[in-house]
């Protein structure tokens, strides 16, 4: 979820465009970030793995240096590929400049925090971010539910109780909370971005059961590729020693090929580093892409997702399954990428083909192997 607004826009310009009528400006910003100086360099190393996650981008750096990161996708993360989008794309739309356009995305996760102020993603000479603030979805339903209560009676009993607050008490202040929050008219909440209905919406299947909780870049890219290669085959599914490890493949003349894993979790996370690591035949890492997430389960039961309330009776694995519920019930049928307007920001914004130089400098980024310095804070290893 991504927010901007600019104090020099209009609004009314921008809530009247559509992806029909939009035109992406095929001039850059008059300033470049630190990530968009230099075009980063293609990897060829497999398997692999993705780079959406911090958490895991963060242990690599940290714990596995250079022997890991010229496995890990150079691609941005879709917060900070939206961060370059919305500084440069949507500020030049709207006549804005970039450090004059505040950015804040909505997060699941208190890492993203973190790679939003990684000094790849700040520019020196607007000294602005491509993102300026996060908030976990925890601190979001927080602001909302001091909004929706501020001055109500079940508020003002619990401020009166001070240390001596029942759970009845803080039950109470949820449940008005909530039921507030379900009166509001949100369909009447319209879109006003020039970006907006990038995405369409396509019938499709998910690959697994509820396996979507973290974006499906493996199922996009698995899908893509199995339609273009093999005429799309049928993508096999087999799950490991837990439900965090999976594999998917497609099967042709009774041979595996497009061999991929889901891999969540740190424990899992390290078994895939030591088979990667490993020299017999017997345990090597076959896998062409991995899907990596620091949290078991995924970013549905991120660090920043609102905890369990133990005032309701809440349970932390009952929760999960309702968030999981409602996500499926949520983005169903799930959303893929609108070749038409992704070709569109191609050629008039980035102004040439995919991999280029200069879409690799707008939308790719590196990573840094932290030495092992003691006077280095991040070098710690707890």
């Amino acid at each position: 979820c991504s927010s901007s607004s600019s104090s020099s826009s209009s609004s009314s310009s921008s809530s009247s465009s559509s992806p029909s009528s939009t035109t992406f400006s095929s001039t850059p910003s008059s300033s470049s970030s630190a990530s968009a100086s230099v075009a980063v360099p293609p990897s060829t190393a497999l398997p692999l793995i993705t780079s959406e996650c911090p958490g895991w981008v963060c242990y690599a750096e940290k714990r596995h240096g250079d022997f890991v990161l010229p496995y890990i996708s150079s691609t941005k993360s879709p917060q900070q590929v939206m961060g370059s989008l919305v500084k440069r794309l949507l500020a030049a739309q709207l006549g804005a400049a970039p450090e004059s356009v505040f950015h804040c995305t909505v997060m699941p996760c208190y890492d993203k925090k973190l790679e939003a102020s990684r000094s790849d993603f700040y520019d020196e000479l607007t000294r602005s971010s491509d993102v300026d603030c996060v908030l976990s979805t925890a601190e979001l339903v927080q602001l909302i539910d001091e909004q929706l209560t501020r001055g109500s009676a079940a508020v003002h009993a619990l401020q009166a109780a001070g240390e001596q607050a029942t759970d009845a008490l803080r039950a109470a202040v949820v449940r008005e909370a909530r039921s507030r929050f379900n009166q509001l008219p949100l369909s009447a909440v319209s879109p006003c971005s020039p970006l907006t209905n990038v995405a369409s919406l396509e019938d499709q299947t998910p690959l697994g059961e509820d396996q979507q909780g973290s974006g499906g870049y493996l199922e996009h890219a698995l899908r893509h590729a199995a339609a273009r290669l093999y005429g799309g085959a049928e993508i096999r599914e087999q799950v490991g020693r837990n439900r965090d490890l999976r594999e998917y493949w497609v099967e042709v003349d009774g041979e595996r090929r497009l061999h991929c894993a889901q891999v969540y979790g740190f424990r899992n996370i390290q078994t895939l580093l030591r088979k990667m690591k490993a020299k017999s035949k017997r345990v090597r890492c076959d896998y062409l892409l991995v899907e990596v997430m620091a949290c078991p389960s995924g970013c549905l039961n991120g660090g920043g997702q609102p905890r369990p309330r133990a005032e309701l009776g809440e349970d932390a694995r009952d929760t999960l399954e309702r968030v999981r519920r409602a996500h499926a019930t949520g983005l169903s049928p799930q959303p893929t990428p609108h070749q038409q307007v992704i070709d569109r920001l191609y050629a008039e914004w980035i102004g040439d083909r995919p991999g280029s130089s200069r879409a690799r400098a707008l939308l790719h980024t590196v990573y840094h192997a932290v030495l092992d310095d003691p006077s280095n804070p991040l070098a710690i290893k707890w």
